[in-house]
């Protein structure tokens, strides 16, 4: 099958490409990661199909792939009662790209417009600093050297970093828990699932029901960055028009991330990706016995050091499975338990969009 030629419609219609996505099947993966490697200049369609695969998944828990195509026919019955017909291709190839096509363009916009206009109060008014002392918001900033705590009225605890601005309502909307940031702050978000908790901060906004994350974004920056503890987060780009109103655009890029990955956004060429955080923390408190490994299979390995720190590790069972491995992680990095493990089995891994790809030629040569 040619890809090369595919476009956005054509990747969501691709059962492989949906298994890599959804369901990060490792042959998938190992596929996938290395076909873009080969062709980069796929790489803004592939990541806005993803989007919006994520875009299905999360927001409307669809599972399965014929929930999800379900979905798109749906979609595209509500357009069609309201647009002009195109003009048909053939047969059924043609209902099935102009379903696609449709309706993903509209699931993406219906996405974003979501975010900004579900409900409470804008990004845009909280930015405002007229509007911050008309409607009730307070206004917290941290000059100098120092940080400033503070905890909202929902129990959420904030750390702002310094020199930076976070503006929230004295009592959060019925729909959402929505706070504007300019700098950078460290969030612990109190679990709501009926109100989810959303930042808003230059080019980024970003979206959790609870957990603990680092938002940093400086207007003045050529970065912004979203850093996930724990949990998971939704992140999407946003653009502004000259007179400071949000506007939605079909440009719009969003990703998913779990814990110890970040999203970084480049604002010069307005790029969103994924990455392993600097320096992944354990999420899980183990007994150390559970580190500790005698002869132990390092496919099982793998599989502990991806449940410590909550990551995706992908590899090929039936090429490691001859391998095993004596020692001691305890006191190791996440970086340096990597580097042990594949010294072992005669290995090397790559990070690909916060995922750890193991590639192996295995160890039936030992």
């Amino acid at each position: 099958m040619s890809y090369e030629s595919f476009t956005i419609p054509d990747f969501l219609a691709d059962p492989f490409f949906r298994k890599w996505v959804l369901h990060h099947d490792p042959d998938a993966e190992i596929f996938w990661n290395d076909w873009l490697k080969r062709h980069p200049g796929k790489a803004e369609e592939v990541n806005e199909a993803r989007a919006m695969l994520y875009a299905l998944q999360e927001r409307a828990g669809f599972p399965e792939d014929e929930e999800i195509e379900r979905q798109v026919a749906a979609t595209l019955s509500r357009l069609d009662r309201h647009q002009p017909a195109e003009k048909p291709r053939s047969g059924p190839v043609r209902a099935l790209y102009y379903s696609i096509s449709a309706a993903c363009a509209a699931l993406l916009v219906l996405f974003v417009g979501w975010w900004y206009f579900g409900g409470g109060v804008t990004g845009d008014a909280f930015l405002n600093k007229e509007a911050a002392e008309t409607s009730g918001l307070v206004r917290i900033r941290s000059d100098g050297g120092s940080s400033r705590e503070l905890i909202l009225g929902d129990g959420s605890k904030i750390v702002l970093s310094p020199n930076s601005e976070l503006v929230y309502p004295q009592t959060f909307d019925t729909l959402f828990r929505e706070v504007s940031l300019n700098g950078e702050a460290y969030f612990e978000i109190a679990r709501d699932t009926r109100r989810p908790f959303r930042v808003v901060a230059p080019d980024l906004i970003t979206e959790v029901l609870g957990t603990s994350f680092t938002v940093r974004s400086f207007e003045s920056s050529p970065e912004a960055s979203v850093s996930v503890r724990t949990g998971k987060v939704s992140v999407v780009t946003s653009d502004k028009k000259e007179d400071g109103k949000e506007i939605i655009s079909s440009q719009k890029i969003g990703m998913i991330l779990s814990p110890n990955q970040e999203a970084i956004y480049h604002r010069q060429d307005a790029k969103l990706i994924k990455k392993l955080s600097y320096h992944p923390e354990r999420i899980i408190r183990a007994l150390p016995s559970s580190l500790i490994f005698d002869d132990k299979p390092v496919v099982d390995v793998l599989h502990t050091i991806g449940e410590q720190y909550g990551i995706s590790i992908v590899y090929n069972k039936e090429i490691l499975a001859d391998c095993l491995l004596t020692g001691d992680l305890r006191d190791h990095t996440l970086y340096e338990q990597l580097d042990l493990v594949c010294r072992l089995a005669n290995a090397r891994y790559d990070i690909v969009e916060g995922q750890v790809i193991i590639h192996s030629t295995g160890c039936g040569v030992f």
